[in-house]
């Protein structure tokens, strides 16, 4: 029996919309300072070139002090997770999330483009905000 709810306490942040991308891409800067709990969740569908170690998409998540400051990407410690290598077939078409641990204020989340994809893949990511301090979700 589920007796609990999570809707009023988590907020779902667009880091970058779906679209089919062949280059790297970051968002801008997302507010996490109003929340307990963070994950990103990184989307993936079908890509439409043969994928291998040298042709790949990565996760990316980038953090900061502050929303103007240099972002750096976050270390393998402040994640609970792995971020998505996306590098043969059996790796896209599905979603990965991954939980950032860390203690700065500000995260930018993306993706890494390995060789050249010529077709692309349709990607997207997004930033889970829980267990909110403020501003709750509208």
């Amino acid at each position: 029996m589920i007796d609990t709810e999570h809707v009023s306490e988590t907020k779902r942040v667009k880091g970058l919309v779906p679209a089919t991308r062949t280059a790297d891409a970051l968002s801008d800067a997302i507010d996490v300072q109003d929340a307990s709990s963070v994950s990103v969740e990184f989307d993936f569908g079908a890509s439409g070139d043969t994928l291998a170690a040298d042709l790949k998409v990565e996760g990316q998540i980038q953090h900061c002090a502050t929303s103007d400051g240099t972002f750096a990407d976050v270390d393998a410690a402040d994640l609970k997770g792995t971020l998505p290598v996306v590098d043969a077939a059996a790796d896209d078409d599905q979603p990965y999330r991954v939980a950032y641990m860390g203690e700065k204020g500000f995260l930018k989340v993306g993706f890494n483009f390995t060789g050249t994809h010529t077709n692309g893949i349709p990607c997207s990511v997004n930033v889970l905000k829980g267990h909110l301090r403020s501003n709750p979700p509208a």
